[in-house]
């Protein structure tokens, strides 16, 4: 089979179609690539005033979070400031009936709570917070602890600064107590939160709901005049012979007593 010839003619035409394709295909790279190079240009364009706000934005999220906890920090310490000052208008409400020359004055030394068992403080009748004090104060026998002139509790030994210490609220605690009418008894820890309770046997004893308790300093370990609690109830007891349960909240609550400062007696 013998070959075509191509003519002069359609040669010339072949080579100006070649041209013209390698020219529309040589465009067509070049569009593509502007298309490339305009888009990154485009995401270059609009990233920056993107990184601007998003920069902006970080450094006003950095200040308000150290505005907010500068804020908080204040609150903190008015919140304790309060707190304090709330203590010692209590103190003074609740002494007004009792005789200021009876209150004892003692020695004491610093310390602050640094914890609180929770756990089983709600739920195992075990009630503990555990003082902090400085290298210079070792307790070595059963120290009274109190917060300003509320009574917390009872100190054992320091181990390596730290000393446990048994609420009032503690079924393992007795304390002797009074109030302003002169009635007496041995109260015990109830083992619930903020409540000791004792007896009262007799029809003549002077006392109603709403009294002040106060240390009596007859046993030994708390000094005279701290106050313990109000009289919240009066359960009378079924028997042959008279008998009443009075239950006494007591004013200190471990909740609120995180890092607050507290006193060992001497």
């Amino acid at each position: 089979m013998q070959a075509k010839k191509l003519s002069f003619r359609d040669k010339i035409e072949t080579l100006i179609l070649s041209i013209f394709l390698i020219i529309f295909l040589g465009y067509l790279s070049y569009f593509v690539d502007l298309n490339k190079k305009s888009h990154r240009f485009l995401e270059m364009l609009f990233s920056l005033p993107s990184e601007f706000f998003q920069a902006a934005f970080e450094n006003i999220r950095e200040y308000e979070n150290k505005k907010i906890f500068e804020l908080e920090n204040k609150i903190m310490t008015l919140e304790s400031d309060i707190y304090e000052k709330n203590l010692e208008i209590l103190a003074l409400e609740n002494k007004k009936n009792f005789s200021s020359n009876t209150i004892s004055r003692f020695n004491n030394f610093q310390a602050y709570v640094s914890g609180f068992d929770q756990v089983n403080y709600l739920c195992c009748r075990k009630h503990r917070i555990y003082i902090s004090t400085d290298n210079t104060t070792n307790i070595v026998e059963p120290r009274a602890i109190s917060q300003g002139s509320f009574v917390v509790g009872r100190a054992s030994s320091t181990i390596f600064n730290e000393a446990e210490v048994k609420l009032l609220s503690d079924p393992e605690e007795f304390i002797s107590i009074k109030n302003s009418l002169g009635f007496f008894c041995i109260a015990q820890g109830t083992g619930m939160p903020q409540g000791i309770s004792c007896n009262n046997e007799s029809k003549t004893s002077e006392f109603k709901i709403g009294d002040t308790f106060f240390t009596t300093g007859f046993d030994g370990l708390y000094p005279e005049g701290l106050i313990i609690g109000r009289l919240d109830k009066v359960i009378d007891n079924e028997g042959p012979n008279f008998k009443q349960t009075l239950h006494i909240k007591l004013f200190f609550n471990p909740y609120n007593s995180m890092n607050k400062q507290l006193l060992i007696h001497e």
